[in-house]
């Protein structure tokens, strides 16, 4: 596996390394002695993150510290803005850090790694913004005019802040009134669609670890536990109708098959499937 080190390529005063990436080859497996903030710009992909994997397309942002393995693969073209960030010498004495980096760096960072894990999308209105920021940054690393380093700097500063709101939006947000009972009303409306853990997270733009603590501490049970019980109680009331097969109750109810209704049924309704049917045709007939 390759390591990449800050040595000789991240400039020292800028403390930063900017550069955009286009390719559709896979990447090796690597990882680096620097922080690696990558912006996707085009197009979508999957990146593995210390064995996790992470579907990312525009207006994602991935977060990733020294000593992380990544790498990514995708058919499909697609580009990304490389930010490799060295905090020590951001942070370094006698550089001055603004407030926005020591934030950034010394508070906020493990915080957002929790609350938000590696991976944040942004709004459309908040893509915008963060991509003129980019484009400007850019320019600038690529021109080198005289202050170039310093002004990196202060828009690094701006960068870090849009960051910071966007993850307190998101928090508001999910801590919001009514959201979980809109999720809730989601689900019960869409019980044959994908409700996986990382589909339901990507409704919120969460992470999927960080959701499932949330929807965990929200509902009292994991993301897989409550689906399943509320496809269990569609298939009972399917079934009380007495006019589904054992098939078409698992179909309509969302099952990917007859074996995982039986096992929903028992587990969430505390008798079995068939019992029920029958005690069901008795009051139908």
């Amino acid at each position: 596996m390759k390591r990449y080190t800050s040595e000789g390529l991240i400039d020292r005063e800028a403390a930063v390394h900017l550069a955009i990436e286009r390719t559709t080859a896979r990447g090796d497996l690597h990882d680096h002695d620097f922080w690696e903030l990558v912006y996707i710009r085009e197009g979508q992909a999957c990146q593995v993150v210390d064995g996790g994997e992470y579907a990312v397309r525009r207006g994602d942002l991935l977060l990733m510290r020294e000593g992380q393995t990544h790498s990514f693969f995708g058919e499909d073209v697609f580009s990304y803005i490389n930010l490799c960030i060295d905090p020590r010498l951001l942070l370094r004495e006698g550089s001055a850090p603004s407030a926005a980096s020591e934030l950034f760096w010394r508070v906020s960072f493990s915080d957002i790694l929790e609350r938000g894990g590696c991976l944040i999308h942004f709004t459309e209105r908040e893509r915008l913004g963060i991509e003129a920021l980019l484009s400007t940054m850019l320019s600038e690393y690529a021109e080198r005019r005289v202050g170039w380093q310093q002004i990196i700097r202060r828009y690094l500063d701006v960068f870090f802040l849009l960051v910071l709101r966007a993850l307190e939006e998101r928090e508001r947000v999910t801590v919001g009134a009514g959201v979980w009972e809109q999720l809730a009303a989601y689900i019960d409306d869409n019980l044959t669609a994908d409700l996986s853990l990382s589909a339901l997270a990507a409704r919120l733009f969460y992470n999927p670890s960080y959701f499932s603590r949330c929807f965990s501490a929200h509902f009292g049970c994991g993301v897989s536990a409550y689906v399943s019980a509320r496809r269990a109680e569609r298939a009972a009331k399917l079934a009380a109708t007495g006019r589904y097969t054992v098939e078409k109750l698992a179909e309509e109810s969302g099952f990917s098959s007859k074996s995982a209704l039986y096992r929903a049924f028992r587990a969430h309704k505390g008798e079995e499937l068939g019992v029920f049917l029958a005690g069901c045709k008795k009051t139908n007939s």
